[in-house]
């Protein structure tokens, strides 16, 4: 099966996380391509900065605070682009997680609090995304942690990782 994408300035783009890694360059680059914007972010002063800077430059953009991790608010941000845009084309997942240092130096509860909102937010923003383009197509992009270099701390950046990769293989 061959899988057609519209054209980017054809497109809505949720963009999940969107104030985290790379999430402002790709609105910055898909805006004045013509792709309309749903950004998320649970960081409502970066998220509404970002927002302003794209509309300056005449994109079309809308926002939702809130953070994927969670069930109700990636079905929050799929209501929302199905309110002001009417669906969308392509969600994109910012998995986005940071080490505190060397495994066995970190407490559990740090390795939770490092794993878990990252692997969820992947998970939830997926499952809220599928949902939609199972019916309307499009794509669903998840932007991955990257590896570390290899001197750096791998703890749960490493584990989060293998478990996204998992979960979007499966």
């Amino acid at each position: 099966m061959r899988i057609r994408l519209k054209p980017l300035r054809e497109q809505v783009m949720v963009i999940a996380n969107a104030t985290g890694g790379v999430g402002p360059v790709l609105a910055r680059r898909a805006a004045p391509a013509g792709a309309r914007l749903l950004l998320a972010a649970d960081e409502e002063p970066a998220l509404r900065a970002l927002a302003e800077d794209i509309r300056a430059d005449g994109g079309e953009v809308e926002i939702v605070v809130a953070d994927a991790t969670a069930a109700s608010a990636a079905r929050r941000i799929t209501e929302a682009a199905l309110a002001r845009f009417g669906g969308f084309d392509t969600w994109i997942n910012m998995a986005a997680t940071a080490s505190a240092g060397p495994l066995l130096e970190q407490s559990l509860e740090a390795l939770q609090d490092g794993f878990a909102p990252t692997y969820w937010r992947v998970v939830h923003g997926s499952l809220a995304a599928v949902h939609h383009l199972q019916r309307t197509g499009g794509a669903l992009i998840t932007v991955g942690i990257p590896a570390p270099a290899e001197d750096g701390p791998q703890g749960m950046d490493a584990v989060a990782r293998q478990a996204i990769k998992g979960f979007t293989d499966t």
